[in-house]
């Protein structure tokens, strides 16, 4: 009995091996949000900000799937753990690079929990960018580098903190904010923002990413499936319907596993007196 338990345990163990090899490996991808104001989230992404991550990282055509899948996957694989300073974005993806720059777009535009609620219960619609449209965004984007490309010029690390900085009253960032070229360009990178809904939902104020948001590097280890727990899980399962069925064949066919009762001993029986010859007398 024990016997075939061990072997049911190395059987479901292998078993359990060779399924986790077989089954889809999922990367995580992990950005984080260090501020109070968005602690409160709820742990699900609201169909508003799933439909902005799958628009803005064109996973239509990257994943060459429709637009309303491409949303039911972000749903599926993100997911929002908050704290008292912050809140910490998950993404389980089969693609590590996929699922961390899912998280990053994420990081980068998630509003605080009441304006996403107030947003969401809007309902604006939200769809993928078209070619009559793809002029457009080609400009905003372009106008978008150009404004980085000065601000990283003059030190700062990017045009959305430089005008977060000037907002504070800086002297410095405020003189280059209000320069003729980065003043024009970042109205009319206003505008077309708006005009696409670029940043933000259409028909929402315009909103600049989040500038306090960072993002982990890549894992080059899977998270699931979790190996340990699909082998020793297979193994004790082995081992549970070996002795399982170590006690129906116990029950049913008592001949194959339980010997017979012993047989009571035998006495030997008594030695048999030896025939002797009978002599007779010689004929000649």
């Amino acid at each position: 009995m024990s016997l075939m338990i061990v072997v049911g345990f190395f059987i479901g163990w292998a078993c359990g091996a060779f399924l986790c090899v077989k089954q889809p490996k999922r990367y995580l991808g992990v950005a984080t949000i260090e501020s109070p104001a968005h602690a409160g989230h709820a742990e699900r992404l609201t169909p508003v900000r799933a439909k902005m991550v799958a628009r803005d990282l064109d996973l239509e055509n990257r994943w060459a799937t429709t637009f309303e899948e491409a949303v039911a996957v972000i749903d599926q694989c993100s997911r929002l753990k908050s704290s008292a300073d912050g809140v910490r974005i998950e993404v389980r993806y089969f693609d590590p690079r996929d699922a961390q720059r899912i998280a990053a777009q994420i990081a980068s535009g998630l509003d605080v929990p009441a304006r996403e609620l107030e947003i969401s219960s809007r309902n604006p619609e939200v769809k993928s960018f078209d070619f009559r449209s793809a002029a457009v965004l080609d400009d905003t984007r372009h106008l978008e580098w150009l404004l980085e490309e000065e601000a990283r010029n003059a030190l700062y690390p990017g045009c959305y903190e430089l005008v977060k900085l000037a907002a504070t009253g800086d002297p410095k960032a405020t003189a280059l904010v209000n320069s003729e070229d980065f003043s024009r360009r970042w109205k009319k990178f206003q505008e077309l923002s708006l005009q696409i809904g670029y940043l933000n939902p259409p028909g929402e104020p315009f909103k600049a990413p989040n500038t306090n948001a960072k993002v982990a590097e890549i894992l080059s280890a899977p998270v699931s499936p979790v190996i340990p727990l699909w082998t020793y899980g297979g193994g004790f399962s082995g081992a549970a319907a070996a002795g399982l069925l170590v006690l129906c064949l116990n029950r049913w066919k008592p001949a194959v596993l339980r010997p017979y009762p012993p047989k009571e001993p035998v006495p030997p029986e008594p030695p048999r007196p030896q025939e002797r010859a009978i002599e007779t007398d010689d004929p000649w």
